[in-house]
């Protein structure tokens, strides 16, 4: 820092002021000299050249001090203000995220409370179905491997449990299980069932032949 440099030179010429100085203290000499020495006006001069250059030094030093303390306090300011305004960002973001997926789920809820079938519906004894998204059929298997690629996708058990509906169908929170052409409608689709909204968590060979069936998850 500027003032240590300042601080140095201040304290050379302090050692040189009392060097000047020191034959007050030297042993064995007399009155006379000391009173020789003292009255001497080069000394003097000497002297109050120092003097004035230490109070000047004293001044510098101050200066610097001032400049360097205000020029800390204005970066904290600075700085704090920047961390303020980072934090008022951050809220407004989470408060944008939060009122879309508020929008979203307003939006989900408004779609099923309005969704209403009133063709075909596939049953164990009928065995298909011609829905609203498409011919239907169902399959029976486990769906442990299926559960697992949709909890990877982010579809986590506390809002998309796993659970056999009453009428046997299984279910992903509060959507049909079905599969499909996965390059057409991909995993985490929603859609119409004829049995309710469906979610898309898996597909089959039966795309090959209709790309737009649906093979819905069942427990019959």
């Amino acid at each position: 820092m500027n003032y240590r440099r300042i601080m140095v030179a201040f304290l050379i010429e302090v050692v040189c002021f009392l060097s000047l100085t020191s034959f007050y203290l030297v042993p064995g000499t007399t009155k006379a000299q000391a009173q020789e020495l003292t009255s001497s006006k080069a000394e003097n001069q000497v002297i109050g050249l120092i003097c004035q250059r230490m109070i000047e030094q004293m001044e510098e030093v101050k200066t610097v001090l001032e400049t360097e303390l205000k020029e800390q306090a204005e970066a904290e300011a600075k700085a704090k203000q920047e961390e303020q305004e980072r934090k008022e960002e951050e809220a407004r973001k989470q408060e944008e995220l939060e009122a879309q997926a508020e929008a979203e789920e307003q939006a989900k809820a408004a779609e099923e409370e309005s969704y209403e079938w009133s063709g075909e519906v596939l049953t164990a004894w009928g065995g298909v179905a011609n829905g609203p998204s498409g011919f239907e059929t169902y399959y029976n298997l486990p769906m442990g491997g299926v559960i697992d690629i949709m909890r990877s996708l982010g579809y986590d058990e506390a809002n998309y449990p796993y659970w056999v509906r009453e009428d046997g169908v299984k279910m992903l929170g509060d959507y049909v299980m079905c599969a499909a052409d996965l390059s057409i409608r991909p995993e985490g689709t929603i859609l119409p069932t004829s049995l309710g909204m469906g979610i898309v968590c898996d597909t089959g060979d039966f795309i090959y032949s209709d790309p737009y069936q649906l093979d819905i998850a069942v427990a019959w």
